[in-house]
């Protein structure tokens, strides 16, 4: 593939699945694609920090006089989010509290590990968080939501899921997983309590559109059975 041509198709495959022609159209077979910066670090960047979860690197930018002064970014594992999906049509979340943090609701997920791919890891952690295991995983949407952060997150549907075992949580971490119906689900993300925005926003757009309905059977079903 030419590289005149491989921008406009890389838009392409990841504009098409949220593209509303007349209805919010299905999504396309894809593979995992991490997401690129709005501002990539560059190769003349330097490690200037390095943290348990974020990295510091800094790098001498070139400013519009011909001045020079030094940027920094930061750098972070990247992570996968799930949403279960049972086989009776209920959605898992979770209600989550850490130390120094008051109680949240989310999407069972957290870190990629290094040697993981972003599906892996949206299995390991819904099993650690919850205990279920899904039959089919798709994944829904990835972005870098934070220019100043080299930090990319997938979000996944996974179907089929079932409680296999019991969960296996950290020291740092107190969690409950509860089954809701879907409409219920959609609800409470948009409750001040829920902790992904990015979500939280997809479902405002959606429902000023008026295709909540059509959300939810993708949710339940994949992208084929949408109206």
């Amino acid at each position: 593939m030419s590289e005149a041509l491989f921008p406009m198709c890389t838009i392409a495959v990841l504009v098409l699945p949220f593209f509303y022609c007349g209805r919010m159209c299905p999504p396309l077979p894809m593979p995992t694609i991490r997401p690129r910066s709005k501002q990539p670090l560059p190769e003349n960047a330097k490690l200037a920090f390095k943290g348990i979860v974020f990295d510091v690197y800094q790098w001498e930018q070139r400013m519009f006089d011909g001045t020079t002064q030094t940027f920094e970014k930061l750098v972070r594992p990247d992570t996968a989010l799930i949403i279960p999906v049972t086989p009776e049509g209920k959605i898992v979340y979770i209600e989550e509290e850490q130390p120094g943090k008051g109680s949240f609701l989310a999407l069972p997920g957290g870190r990629i590990d290094a040697g993981e791919d972003p599906e892996q890891a949206a299995r390991r952690e819904l099993r650690e968080e919850t205990g279920y295991e899904p039959t089919e995983l798709e994944l829904w949407y990835s972005l870098q939501p934070v220019a100043k952060i080299e930090w990319s997150v997938f979000v996944f549907i996974g179907r089929g899921c079932r409680k296999v075992a019991d969960p296996s949580t950290e020291p740092g971490e107190r969690i409950t997983g509860r089954e809701v119906e879907v409409a219920e689900f959609l609800r409470l993300v948009l409750d001040d309590r829920f902790h992904d925005t990015e979500l939280k926003m997809r479902v405002l757009e959606l429902k000023a559109v008026g295709r909540l309905p059509g959300l939810e059977r993708y949710l339940l079903q994949g992208g084929e059975h949408l109206a």
